[in-house]
């Protein structure tokens, strides 16, 4: 009985301890793109010194102007965004993620085939890189889908007003 308890006693400060490993996310960046190839890209600079950066870029319409017009806003985010995104961070497990999906069948009919999403993720001295080319037949860990719909909202709460596009 005591070897029992010793044991779910050893395992359970074990598990505490893995499991706050992984939500201390100390040092970090995240960069999300979105691209439509030669025509529209949007990209996400999230860090965690609290400040985050939007770039839009609107190449078709810059390449019919003849100029280059991105809009970039840069800001710092609340401690209950850095919260929410430490959160979501740290319950994707990017290093155990493929590096590409979608690119493993040729470029279908679909209009949003040609739509890239790239993220890039760095903590504790390692880096990931994941390319994914839109397709219904992506399929992908919960935490990660949160993630997007997450930085989808953030996108749309901090992004420029309607006024300033193009």
């Amino acid at each position: 009985m005591r070897k029992q308890i010793a044991f779910i006693s050893i395992l359970s400060v074990a598990l505490i301890l893995l499991g706050g490993c992984r939500k201390s996310l100390k040092d970090f960046s995240f960069y999300y793109t979105i691209e439509s190839v030669n025509n529209y890209k949007l990209a996400l600079t999230l860090g965690s010194d609290k400040t985050y950066k939007i770039e839009q870029y609107n190449y078709f319409m810059d390449n019919h102007a003849n100029r280059q017009a991105p809009i970039i806003t840069e800001g710092a985010i609340t401690d209950r965004e850095y919260d929410e995104v430490v959160k979501h961070l740290s319950a994707c497990n990017f290093f155990r993620m493929k590096d590409t999906y979608g690119f493993d069948k040729e470029s279908t009919e679909d209009a949003t085939a040609n739509i890239l999403y790239q993220i890039t993720f760095r903590t504790g001295g390692k880096e990931k890189y994941i390319s994914i080319r839109n397709s219904d037949s992506n399929l992908f860990p919960e935490p990660f889908i949160h993630l997007l719909k997450y930085t989808s909202n953030f996108l749309s709460a901090h992004s420029p007003a309607k006024g300033q596009e193009q």
